[in-house]
């Protein structure tokens, strides 16, 4: 393995459960937060650009988008 997201072996699950499914089956997504809602165009109120809350708002967009197509 090129790089190691996460290592199953010392990961402290808690109350929770693993998944059991095989990383080979598995997509793993990463982003940068403040570089997906900083920019102008990304839709979000500029008080909100660059952090969590703006996230949260252009995931709203998207899907209020989404659901008038």
């Amino acid at each position: 393995m090129k790089s190691v997201v996460a290592d199953l072996t010392t990961f402290d699950w808690e109350q929770d459960t693993p998944l059991n499914r095989p990383f080979r089956q598995t997509v793993i997504y990463e982003m940068h937060v403040a570089g997906f809602t900083r920019h102008p165009s990304s839709g979000v109120a500029p008080v909100n650009r660059g952090t969590y809350l703006g996230l949260i708002e252009k995931i709203l967009i998207s899907r209020s988008w989404a659901s008038q197509r």
